[in-house]
């Protein structure tokens, strides 16, 4: 038999070593010794006595303590004998009998120190002084004292089976088995199944002591007879099946246990008990068996199937206690290299599944060993792939660290050591069809591609190389700070297009790509945090990243855990102390501070291991660069990976991007490419749910250009998985990329050779792939991105006439009319007549998507309009054929089916048809009584209609049910927001529209619930309900803002609501409060929402609404019909108000409806809201009646004089409970009075409809002084009632004043009701008027405002004293005390200073060529003489402290005091006998220098070189106390405000300020407010900042106009706009736009090269210079192809799509560019739009700044506007904005003109609509003069050669203004943008040779532009889409942009 002798070996244990001991004591240890024994022994310890008394005293175990320590005791001889054998032998011997016998307590703690102290000496002399056998077996066979408890006897024994195991680990076996008394200690051994219960601590000594004597047996070489070894296991297995027998399992296993520990051969004749009695336990015990058995699994292999049987191995698997199945996993581990495959393959198989998800990462660690040595024992591909390869791509998904980290080891071992075939390969393991660890591996796939792909640089020698090898001299330093957030769309760390720094394949580059959002590396500026400090190389620009964490942190141990490890475990040491104390209270204070050390030292691994991508340095360090290594980098990139899935994506992204670069530069092997692109196609086939492994397959996608993904994989891949954006970006991506594999193929470079210049496309290479338009539309559609996909179905889809009208009526709200041409259209498709020539099919070959749309169409218009049956039969047919609803048929809508999935949108509306016309409930139990207890289904259900099932429920009166189904919605819900993309704005919203009708019902259904009694019966309602539901009132739908698509279902699900609870109201009376309430809000509810509909512009589903109240209450008793009535007029007005719907139909509804209203006689009180109406609404619809087309003369002045009558009642209606009616109605009044003034202004003549109205009204007219001032009057009256909009109308009031006398009066009356703060935008216009005769009507006003806007007035004041004459300085008098300000005044001439003194001279040097030029020479020798010397050459003006001498000003003055006075004289003098050349000469060359050192100031300067003051200023003037006055800050006053604002004191100014390079060199100032914020200012001098100001003001009132308009309101457009305050006629501040980046910046040079840049710069120059012989001949040839041809051939020298990847790098993922991209495109639109309204020109590339967090475009600098680019400039811009190539490629693949013009549209509709606040507006800048327009006027009488008098400068320059105000005019009112560029080019370019070439230009080819093709109908104007239509073809004609100032760029 196997003893098992080479397992035990190692359990011997030889004597220790003796102790050495420098005690002088020690030394004669040998003679000390037996004395000393003797003295403390008596005669109880003689040989042979068994006498147990006495004890192991205090004195005894001191003097153990001191022998133990004397080494002599112990030394051996070379004989292996003790040295002084003969002299301590003896006492030795007696010394351990002493001990043995006193040696046992009952007391465990004396007990345990005693056994130790006999250990100790026993383990010192082994063999030499073996235990006396006799004592031993007084304690292993106890005397059978029946006093003694079995409990002490057991614990008596335990102490001798203790003993006599050390004795026999340390030798004394071969006398206790050869010995006369061996025979005694084996039955004293067997004596432990003579009890009935043996403890398990009695039995595992026990059975530990056996296994040890029987291998001593089994060792020695001549045994007894007597103790045989067969003898010996046979008496063993006797008293184990005497165990068996009394069915103690427990103390079996422990027996066994102990035994087979020292005897592993028991287990062979055991095995069989063994398992039975497995089976028979469990726990502890079950895992004591199996580990029995594992110390023999190698010699039993049989064992193998004993235990794999299907029965026993299932209860292991399934056992309750984790150790259980920790051991078998173990034991079949040990079993598996002696197994077949097959067998064991199967056994590995349940094992997986039982430990892949095992909460336990030790367990996980096991089956991963499993797993690998089963991988190496079968070489057999086939059963790897079968049985191994799926549970170890599953545990990759680990998020354990070390088991992660495992299984990253093995799987780098195993996968190609390349990463174009490591990646293949990784895209590989994540999809198998039939693998039931897809999921799993797809959960975190992108972190175990990063992971494994980072594992690959390891190995190669630049991973340890240094980043930089130059040395730190030679080294630029600058701040900057790693941006992290990309904005409010998405949070990503890296961009995902990056450009590698280096040709190294594992430089920081080549992994994470640049953290800089706009992928230039960390060239240009940036933007910094002040304490991060980067060093960089002066060729690369690469960042330094330390980090705390070392790679091996995270692989391995720490060395602190290492030491700790090695120490034996506590429970092993040797503790022999003096005395023995309790153990309860040491233990504690042991284990608390074991616990104490852990938490100490995982706190510190977790400081080792966080992560950090700063190094921060004390000032003066410098940083460490050389000790960078790749490394550093690489590994932290690996650590965070780990931990973000984000950054994992991009890691993958990134490396994509580098194999795919690498191979496209070196031609390598083009087949992996296509590998890797098959693979990936599959990988998104899978249609994976898990987000992030769709994000990071689109990354690779995108960083691999070129792979061409198949559509339908993509939007298969996103319904999935949720991830549509992506999908989206992707699809888009493929189709605008060029086509890289076969360029590869071709071997045709991509890449620019050396000596050549790359060219580029000029319009996206477009590739679709069949169904690609219909794919990206159905991922748009469900983005709820309606806008997009209305462009893709009218560009890409549809050909038919009918479907574009459709989409139209569709796409502005007209959901009837979409809805009557989709059923005609379906119907003509039906029938065949798809080839008619008809106005819907339109001969157009009609394909199955585009019916597919007519389809969708129709069926969301019935839902929209509410026709439920229709729906419902529908949606029936959709089912089946039949359209018979069936339950089988209800049931495919909640079908997970693949056939079936198509029909899951059909769901609501199915659902919302039944509910909702309240006779179909058996349908919908047909439905949903089915799929109660299907949870999958449910889960459906409760996501999809949450707000459907409770009111089925509340109508059911089921109101617990509803209770529990919202909860369960709501879970439902929290689930789908969380899992939509945060960067997904409309399916966010859309998802958010189902929350209001949720918790409407909600709070309904808890209502009812509280008023339930205990037994469940329902109490009556009271006021809880009313107050509930009054708060739906003030909700939505309201007039405030819309949302079409649950506008009807909110209103249907409150009426379901209201028709639940009613009859539980009815229970304490039908004329109770709360039912009636219930009855009258059942009335009104249909009714309020049509009227806010009307409102929103939602007009057919007002009608709808209206239709649906006239059939439930119209005629009906006690019921009053006002409401109805006045809100069935209101949508007929504005449906006639509506673009293309003037129609006689609708004339003759509102002449009808008009009549009923008027007859209407009700003896019911009437509300005062409903009165006024009534007043208005009549107002409007007479008026509109009067003017439809064909009314007669009589008819027409009837109706006009109605409608006056009723606005004049409206107005003058007092009720002080409407305020806001009466103020909205007098407002109305008072545009219709404009209007009658306007026509009367244009025919010069009175007004004919107002000559027509009757005597009365024309009376009442009269009496209040005329049309102008009922105008002004009403308006001021409207303003007063505080009607912010009628603010907006302040410049109309004073155009009015100026010509009508009773106007200024009705001014001076009503002025004073009205807040000042609606006058402040205005100041600057009405003190203009003071010199003109109605100033003394305005001085009042003004006076009040300087009064209370004291520092608001300042400015203005002093900008209009200049220009006013002897009478307007005169009434200015009256105010001017109270705008006497020092602090303001220090502080302008501060602010300055600020414009270095060339530039000043500038200034004053234009205002004396002025006046030489007009003759005037004493006016120009005054102004040298009084401005520009006190200014320019007496520095210390004004200011306190002194000047250093490096000022700024001082130096100026020293250096051309001298110069300046000696050619012009110290008093001007000398200048009165120049003319204006000779003047500008003399002074140009004086200056020449100072304007070349101009040329070099930029960055950082010390504010304090330019003037003290700033630095002086908190101690002069900042607080009251001090004697000062507070200074607020600048602002611009808001233009239609009406509440004011609130004034921020300033408290101080930053100490530099950065200087700009443009020509004007601004400066950026800090200002620091109370409010603790610090204002960022730009102070600009030189330039006239009035027309900026104005400009702004213009797009203020512009975006109040848009916010009005619902269909510009939804979609955002508006301009984002700045302060701009001037400050004098040089010089003002605008306010910082934090965060943005000129235009030109974002594009070069990051996604266009500098290199290319200036090349297509070159070739457009070269082009223009030599091809059209300068720009003085531009215009002289028309040849049009010729010109085109080779503007195309400049923009072919730069990539189209520049700033779209600029966009890409900026929002940093896909939904963050679809977001960038819409919110830029709409803020184009806006600025192309409200630009070109206001005339703005020069839109070069710096005079528009990018948001970096939003992408909004934002216009600035609007020097050149009203026209003056146009009129003015020599080379004259023909473009109405821009919108070159790169603008509109931010929109590819899409159709960028059709998005603008959708945008564009929308915003004209506007603006146009509220024509008369711009066109008021504009006359008001006409009352306050321009220097700038000033010299416009004298330029162009210079080129016309026209000598003009001093009387007619004023004259021409007002001209000249008010043709600047009339074009804009003319805009507003829709005159062709051809005709209206002519007229501002005639006053220069007229008559000039190249006139009529130029005229051909502008009007483009009939042939080819739009607006050649476009004219203009009745009235010389054009609607808003053709007018939109010519400015986008005006703006993108090669034709103009080629003949363009080169320095606009517009090839750019």
């Amino acid at each position: 038999m196997d003893t098992g002798e080479d397992a035990m070996e190692e359990d011997e244990e030889k004597p220790q070593e003796a102790p050495k001991s420098t005690s002088i004591f020690s030394r004669f240890a040998e003679q000390f010794f037996p004395p000393m024994l003797d003295a403390i022994t008596d005669d109880l310890t003689s040989e042979g006595s068994s006498s147990t008394k006495g004890t192991f005293h205090y004195l005894l175990r001191d003097l153990c303590l001191v022998w133990l320590r004397w080494g002599a005791l112990f030394e051996r001889a070379s004989s292996g004998a003790l040295k002084y054998e003969s002299e301590i032998g003896g006492a030795g011997r007696k010394l351990m009998r002493h001990l043995l016998l006193v040696g046992f307590s009952s007391n465990a703690d004396v007990l345990r120190v005693n056994f130790e102290y006999i250990r100790a000496f026993v383990g010192q002399w082994g063999a030499c002084v073996p235990l006396p056998i006799d004592a031993l077996l007084m304690h292993i066979q106890p005397s059978k004292d029946t006093k003694k408890p079995s409990g002490v006897i057991q614990k008596q024994m335990i102490f001798g089976l203790k003993l006599m195991a050390v004795a026999l680990k340390y030798g004394q076996g071969e006398g206790m088995i050869g010995g006369p008394q061996s025979e005694g200690l084996w039955k004293g051994l067997l004596s432990v199944f003579q009890f009935s219960r043996p403890g398990s601590r009695l039995c595992r000594q026990a059975g530990e002591t056996t296994g040890l004597f029987v291998r001593a047996i089994s060792k020695h070489s001549a045994p007894p007879i007597q103790l045989a070894i067969e003898k010996v296991e046979m008496e063993v297995k006797d008293g184990i099946r005497t165990l068996f027998g009394k069915f103690l399992h427990g103390s079996l296993l422990v027996y066994l246990d102990g035994m087979s520990e020292f005897y592993p051969s028991i287990v062979d004749a055991s095995k069989t008990w063994i398992i039975n009695v497995l089976l028979k336990v469990d726990g502890k015990q079950r895992t004591t068996a199996l580990e029995i058995l594992r110390r023999r699994a190698r010699q039993l292999p049989d064992l193998f199937f004993d235990i794999t049987r299907e029965d026993f191995l299932g209860s292991m698997l399934v056992s309750k206690f984790p150790e259980v199945q920790f051991s078998i996993l173990g034991l079949v581990r040990d079993l598996l290299p002696l197994q077949a495959q097959e067998p064991a393959a199967k056994v590995v198989g349940l094992i997986v599944h039982a430990f892949v998800n095992h909460a336990n990462e030790k367990w996980r660690i096991g089956l991963f060993e499993l797993l690998r040595d089963a991988w190496q024992l079968w070489p057999d591909a086939d059963v790897r792939d079968k049985h191994l390869k799926g549970p170890l791509v599953a545990l990759l998904s680990d998020e354990n660290q070390e088991v992660y980290r495992e299984l990253v080891k093995f799987w780098h071992s195993i996968l190609p050591q390349t990463h174009p075939e490591r990646l293949q390969a990784l895209l590989a393991l994540s999809i198998d069809p039939g693998s039931p660890w897809t999921e799993k591996i797809q959960r975190r796939w992108p972190q175990v591609a990063s992971a494994l792909l980072l594992e690959l640089p390891k190995s190669t020698p630049t991973y340890e190389k240094a980043v930089f090898e130059t040395s730190l001299a030679e080294c630029k330093f600058m701040d900057y700070s790693v941006n992290t957030w990309q904005g409010p769309n998405t949070a990503t760390m890296f961009s995902m297009g990056t450009t590698s720094y280096s040709q190294d394949p594992y430089s920081l580059a080549a992994f994470g790509g640049s953290p800089s959002k706009m992928g230039q590396g960390f060239q240009g500026k940036t933007t910094m945090s002040p304490n991060r400090v980067r060093a960089t190389m002066a060729s690369t620009l690469t960042p330094t990243i330390a980090l705390s964490l070392p790679v091996e942190s995270s692989m391995g141990q720490s060395a602190h855990q290492e030491k700790a490890s090695n120490s034996p475990p506590r429970e092993q040491r040797a503790h022999l102390r003096r005395r023995v104390y309790k153990s309860s209270g040491v233990e504690a204070g042991i284990a608390a501070t074991l616990r104490r050390g852990a938490t100490e030292r995982k706190r510190q691994e977790e400081r080792r291991s966080r992560v950090q991508l700063y190094r921060t340095y004390r000032a003066g360090e410098l940083p460490d660069i050389q000790g960078i290594k790749v490394s550093g980098f690489v590994a932290p990139l690996a650590q965070i990976a780990v931990r973000d899935t984000t950054t994992a994506c991009a890691l993958v992204a990134a490396i994509t991007k580098t194999v795919f670069d690498e191979i496209q530069q070196s031609q390598g092997n083009v087949r992996i490419l296509e590998s890797i692109h098959q693979q990936v196609d599959r990988c998104l086939s899978s249609k994976s749910r898990h987000s992030g492994y769709v994000q990071c397959l689109a990354g690779i996608v995108v960083a691999g250009r070129g792979i061409w993904i198949s559509p339908e994989s993509l939007v298969s891949s996103a319904r999935s998985s949720g991830e549509y954006q992506a999908m989206a970006f992707v699809l888009e991506k493929q189709m605008v990329d060029p086509p890289l594999i076969a360029a590869l193929e071709s071997k045709k470079p991509s890449s620019r050779r050396p000596g050549t210049v790359r060219t580029y496309p000029v319009a996206p290479p477009l590739k679709t792939d069949g169904d690609a338009w219909m794919c990206l539309a159905e991922l748009f559609r469900e983005m709820g991105k309606g806008d997009l996909l209305h462009v893709i179905r009218m560009g890409h889809l549809t050909k038919c006439p009918g479907s574009r009208r459709a989409l139209m009526a569709l796409q502005s709200g007209r959901a009837a009319v979409a809805l009557d041409l989709c059923e005609k259209l379906l119907e003509a498709y039906d029938e065949g007549m798809v080839d008619l020539e008809d106005s819907l099919i339109g001969g157009q070959e009609v394909s199955p998507a585009e019916a597919n749309i007519w389809y969708d169409d129709k069926m969301e218009c019935l839902e929209k309009l509410g026709c439920w049956r229709v729906l419902q039969d529908q949606i029936g047919l959709e089912l089946d054929e039949t359209g018979e609803v069936l339950e089988q048929n209800i049931g495919r809508l909640v079908s997970s089916k693949e056939e079936d999935k198509h029909l899951g949108r059909y769901l609501r509306p199915f659902v919302r048809s039944c509910l909702f016309q309240r006779t179909e409930q058996n349908t919908l139990a047909l439905l949903l009584d089915p799929i109660k207890t299907n949870r999958e289904k449910m889960g459906v259900v409760h996501a999809t209609i949450p707000a459907e099932l409770a009111c089925i429920h509340a109508v059911r009166s089921e109101w617990t049910a509803a209770s529990a189904d919202l909860r369960a919605s709501l879970k439902s819900f929290c689930m789908q927001w969380s899992g939509t993309n945060v960067g997904s704005s409309d399916a966010r919203h859309s998802l958010l529209s189902l929350l209001q009708p949720m918790s409407e019902a909600q709070e309904v259904v808890e209502t009812v619930l509280a008023s339930r009694r205990e037994d469940g019966s329902i109490l009556v309602l009271g006021g809880d309900v009313e107050k509930c539901v009054r708060q739906w009132l003030i909700r939505w739908p309201n007039a405030s803002y819309g949302q079409e698509e649950q506008a009807l279902a909110i209103v249907s699900f409150r009426e379901l609501l209201l028709r639940a609870i009613q009859p539980i109201a009815s229970l304490n009376g039908k004329n109770s409060s709360t039912f009636l309430f219930i009855r009258k809000l059942l009335q009104e509810l249909k009714l309020h929402a049509a009227s806010c509909y009307q409102s929103q512009g939602m007009l057919d589903l007002a009608q709808e609404l209206l239709e649906e109240c006239r059939l439930e209450f119209i005629g009906k008793q006690n019921i009053d019909v006002l409401p109805y009535l006045v809100t069935k007029v209101e949508v007929c007005v504005a449906k006639i108000k509506q673009p293309l719907e003037h129609e006689a139909a609708l004339y003759s509804t509102l002449n009808r409806d008009l009549e009923e209203l008027a007859g209407y006689k009700n003896s019911m009180e009437r509300s005062v809201e409903f009165q006024l109406r009534a007043a208005v609404v009549q107002g409007e619809g007479y008026w509109l009646a009067a003017h439809q087309p064909g009314a007669s003369g009589s008819d027409r002045s009837l109706k006009s004089s109605n409608s006056f009558k009723k606005w004049m009642e409206a107005v003058q209606s007092s009720h002080s409970e409407h305020v806001e009616g009466v103020a909205k109605a007098a407002l109305g009044f008072a545009l219709l009075c404009n209007e009658l003034i306007e026509e009367s202004e244009e025919t010069a003549s009175i007004n004919v409809t107002f000559q027509g109205m009757s005597e009365e009204v024309k009376g009442k007219i009269d009496s209040w002084g005329g049309l102008s001032a009922t105008m002004v009057s009403t308006l001021l009256h409207s303003m007063a009632l505080g009607c912010s909009d009628a603010s907006l109308y302040v410049p109309r009031i004073l155009t009015a004043m100026i010509h009508d006398v009773m106007s200024r009066e009705e001014f001076a009356k009503g002025w004073r009701g009205v807040p000042l703060s609606a006058f402040l935008p205005w100041v600057s216009q009405m003190m203009g008027q003071l010199e003109e005769d109605m100033g003394s009507f305005l001085v009042p006003c003004l006076d009040g405002l300087a009064e209370e806007y004291p520092q608001h007035l300042y400015f203005p004041f002093h900008l209009c004293q200049a220009n006013l004459q002897s009478v307007g300085k005169s009434r200015m008098r009256s105010f001017e005390e109270k705008l006497n300000i020092p602090v303001l005044k220090d502080f302008a001439d501060a602010l300055h200073k600020l414009t270095y003194p060339v530039q000043r001279w500038e200034g004053y040097e234009a205002l004396i060529v002025r006046a030489l030029q007009s003759g005037d020479k004493n006016e120009a020798s005054r102004i040298f003489r009084d401005e520009a010397i006190p200014d320019l050459f007496s520095c210390d003006s004004g200011q306190t402290g002194g000047l250093g001498r490096n000022n700024i000003n001082a130096k100026f003055s020293k250096a051309y005091k001298a110069a300046f006075t000696s050619a012009f004289g110290m008093d001007g003098r000398r200048i009165a006998s120049m003319n204006s050349d000779a003047f500008r000469k003399k002074s140009r060359q004086i200056v020449t220098k100072a304007k070349d050192d101009l040329s070099k100031q930029q960055g950082k300067c010390e504010l304090s070189l330019f003037t003290p003051w700033f630095s002086d200023f908190t101690t002069s003037y900042s607080s009251e106390a001090s004697g000062g006055t507070k200074l607020f800050l600048p602002r611009m006053a808001s233009v239609g405000g009406g509440g004011g604002f609130h004034d921020v004191a300033v408290v101080g100014f930053g100490k530099t300020v950065d200087i700009f390079s443009s020509k004007q060199k601004p400066k950026k100032l800090t200002i620091y407010a109370e409010d603790f914020t610090a204002y960022e200012f730009v102070v600009k001098g030189g330039e006239e900042l009035r027309i900026d100001q104005r400009v702004e003001q213009l797009f203020g009132v512009m975006n109040g106009l848009a916010a009005r308009n619902p269909a510009a309101a939804s979609r955002n457009l508006k301009m984002r706009t700045y302060d701009v305050i001037p400050l004098s006629p040089t010089l003002g501040l605008l306010a910082f736009v934090d965060g943005t980046r000129p235009l030109e910046s974002v594009m070069v040079p990051g996604t266009i090269p500098q290199s290319e840049y200036k090349k297509s710069a070159e070739v457009f120059q070269s082009f223009i210079t030599k091809g059209m012989g300068g720009y003085e001949n531009v215009f002289k040839k028309s040849n049009r192809e010729y010109v085109i041809s080779h503007f195309e051939n400049a923009e072919s020298f730069v990539p189209w799509d520049g700033l779209r990847e600029a966009l890409v790098r900026y929002s940093g993922s896909p939904e963050g560019f679809i977001r960038f991209r819409e919110v830029f495109l709409r803020s184009l639109s806006v600025s192309c739009v409200m630009g070109y309204i206001a005339g703005v020109g020069d839109r070069h590339l710096q005079n528009f700044l990018v948001e970096e967090t939003s992408g909004t475009l934002i216009p600035i600098d609007f020097g050149y506007s009203f026209g003056t680019a146009t009129q003015v400039l020599p080379i004259p811009e023909l473009m109405p904005f821009r919108l070159t190539r790169q603008l509109i490629g931010v929109s590819a693949p899409h159709d960028g003109k059709a998005i603008l013009a959708m945008y564009m549209k929308e915003i004209m509709v506007a603006l146009r609509q509220g024509r008369q606040v711009i066109e008021g507006i504009m006359e008001a800048f006409l009352r306050e003069p321009l220097l700038d327009w000033q010299r416009e006027a004298q330029v162009l009488s210079k080129i016309k050669g026209k000598k003009v008098a001093q009387g007619d400068v004023e004259h021409r320059e007002e001209m000249h203004a008010q043709l600047k105000v009339e074009h804009s005019k003319q805009k507003l009112r829709g005159k062709h943008p051809v005709d209206i560029m002519l007229s501002e080019l005639a006053g220069r370019h007229g008559g000039k040779p190249y006139w009529r070439t130029l005229e051909a230009v502008v009007r483009g080819d009939p042939n080819t532009n739009r607006r050649a093709q476009v004219k203009c109908k009745g009235g010389g104007v054009l609607s808003c889409e053709e007018q939109v239509e010519c400015l986008l073809d005006q703006a993108t004609d090669g034709n103009i942009l080629g003949r363009t100032w080169w320095g606009w760029r517009p090839w750019i």
